[in-house]
């Protein structure tokens, strides 16, 4: 499923780049890096913020981990 869902955003920045050919203000590789960092960028942030709830919830009901209690 993930991998359909980023084979589609990558078929999506194509498809706009295709429609803003005739203008063509910036190139392909350009469209693509921008494309590769939104896309780790978000990776990145999606892990954090997992991160953080899962250690909200853990500490809010105290849901057993390897890490020793204080």
């Amino acid at each position: 499923m993930t991998s359909m869902m980023a084979v589609a955003a990558v078929w999506g920045v194509l498809q706009l780049f295709a429609i803003s050919w005739p203008t063509r203000s910036v190139r392909l590789s350009t469209v693509l890096l921008a494309l590769a960092v939104g896309v780790y960028g978000c990776g990145v942030a999606t892990a954090l913020a997992q991160l953080a709830y899962a250690r909200i919830y853990a500490a809010q009901y105290r849901v057993l981990t390897s890490l020793p209690r204080p």
